[in-house]
């Protein structure tokens, strides 16, 4: 099956992350289907929440992957953040993606319009008027797509004033409209001889301003080096107040312009001030990439035939082709296992690089857990997890884009509850994104877990889900988990439990997922 992952870093107006997902089941001439699952996107503007504004997608939109325009939208009814889209088409690589459709785009040429003439909507841009684009290099990758526009807010009142439109001139020349082509690896958009200097916004018949409440308008505009601009607003009788604008600084993509609000006078000339905030700006950097995690707590690789066979659980994980793996329930130099380093053992067979957290001091050695990765980790450190009979440990293992972490929770219920707050407050201490993988011996239902996931997604596998036992899993104990403090968004790609019986008394929990924080 070959898969797109597109995920939309809306920077215009998004409070969090947003997550598409493109699945082309089949060859290359098969269809693909989207599938968007967005907390926030692009085409309606919800109300402004604090500093951001929520978006949702709107009926007919369609996007452009590779020149093929997709079909329309097919939304969830209980959630217009979530979308589908199909492509009745085959996708080769590198994939060019743009929203919304131009009949000009094509596969080696991708380009977008910004309409020369925007009408109002109530609350929020016109449809169809914040192009964005995305670029997919090789089959599997990930992608951010990125706004190529940013809005101008304006706020106005007027005793009664009818007013029929708003014309945004670019007095030093800069394209405003028209036909732009993309460069989609680096979302910057070049005028094509199609293009024009002015935005006319045009409102419904008879729009009367009001004197004690002010009108609000949101005016989309190309991210560019507009140079001076005027902001004409023109009577149904052709009067006008003229406003002008002098950017210090390019138009942002993915930013509302706020302006103090004015209030209507004919004939005269008055220069607009932006508020010291714009309402949404997303020049904070924004994580994202595809993850396949695994957890497994390995027994010591002492599997249900009383065989411990270090190259047999190694080739498991080795098949299981993770970036990480949580292992749990290792010993390092006991005497138990004289002279075997259980971790380093599973690291020579995966190739993989080993990171052990002693969780106490055992017959001569070490007991804990683990991480494999095939990334270096930047740094580690264990936090202690409080536990009467057996002291436990989060491994927490930090990497270039995200910490991974790898527990075993208590037998004990209130020591599992102090964990959960204790990793908690861990999460919200580091600011990358961060998971947390392991046997927490105790169901998905509990107390416990009820309290972890008012923090974390705990991913959910699909069928059959039970890990423990390993040979005939009657419950689901192990779990890998995404904190969602900062606004952390996954979509899952695959969830599941890979059958094998004997090799632990427990069976491993894989997922892929796309993540962005």
């Amino acid at each position: 099956m070959q898969k797109i992952f597109v995920v939309c870093l809306l920077s215009l107006m998004v409070a969090g992350c947003n997550i598409d997902s493109i699945n082309n089941a089949g060859a290359q001439n098969d269809a693909t289907q989207l599938t968007v699952a967005l907390p926030r996107t692009r085409i309606a503007m919800g109300d402004k929440d604090g500093d951001t504004y929520p978006l949702y997608w709107s009926e007919g939109d369609k996007i452009v992957a590779n020149g093929v325009l997709s079909e329309e939208v097919k939304i969830d009814a209980e959630d217009k953040s979530c979308a589908t889209f199909e492509i009745r088409s085959g996708l080769s690589y590198p994939c060019t993606i743009t929203c919304p459709y131009t009949s000009a785009t094509t596969a080696a040429a991708p380009k977008v319009v910004f309409p020369s003439e925007q009408s109002y909507v109530e609350g929020s841009f016109a449809e169809h008027s914040v192009p964005m684009c995305g670029y997919v290099a090789r089959q599997g990758d990930g992608v951010a797509l990125k706004h190529l526009a940013g809005v101008l807010k304006f706020s106005v009142k007027g005793d009664g004033v009818v007013l029929q439109k708003i014309v945004v001139t670019s007095t030093s020349g800069a394209k405003l409209a028209g036909e732009f082509a993309v460069d989609c690896q680096t979302a910057s958009i070049l005028a094509t001889e199609r293009t024009q200097n002015t935005i006319t916004y045009i409102l419904p018949t008879n729009f009367v301003l009001s004197a004690t409440e002010a009108s609000e308008f949101y005016i989309s505009i190309p991210a560019v080096e507009v140079g001076n601009c005027t902001v004409e607003l023109v009577e149904s009788s052709g009067s006008k107040m003229v406003c002008k604008w002098n950017p210090s600084t390019a138009v942002k993509s993915g930013v509302v312009k706020e302006f103090k609000p004015l209030t209507y006078a004919v004939n005269t000339v008055v220069t607009l001030e932006s508020l010291e905030i714009p309402s949404f700006s997303n020049d904070g950097a924004s994580r994202l990439f595809k993850i396949r995690a695994m957890s497994y707590n390995v027994r010591n690789c002492k599997g249900l035939d009383d065989v411990v066979d270090y190259e047999r659980v190694g080739k498991v994980i080795a098949d299981m082709n993770a970036e990480v793996v949580a292992v749990q329930e290792l010993d390092s130099m006991t005497t138990r296992y004289p002279g075997q380093d259980v971790l380093k053992n599973l690291a020579d067979y995966t190739g993989m690089h080993s990171t052990f957290g002693a969780a106490i001091s055992y017959k001569g050695g070490k007991y804990g857990v683990g991480v494999l990765s095939k990334e270096k980790p930047i740094s580690y450190y264990c936090v202690p997890l409080p536990c009467s009979s057996e002291p436990r440990v989060l491994l927490v293992v930090e990497f270039e884009n995200y910490y991974f972490c790898s527990t075993h929770f208590s037998l004990y219920a209130e020591y599992r509850e102090q964990a959960v707050n204790i990793i908690n407050e861990e999460a919200k201490r580091l600011k990358k994104p961060f998971l947390v993988a392991g046997d927490f011996n105790t169901r998905r239902g509990s107390e416990q877990m009820r309290l972890m996931a008012e923090t974390f997604h705990i991913f959910e596998k699909r069928a059959p889900i039970d890990t423990f036992p390993s040979d005939a899993p009657t419950q689901e104990i192990d779990y890998i988990c995404l904190y969602t403090g900062r606004s952390a968004a996954a979509t899952i790609i695959d969830s599941w439990v890979p059958d094998i019986p004997t090799l632990s008394d427990h069976r491993p929990t894989v997922v892929e997922a796309i993540i962005c924080e």
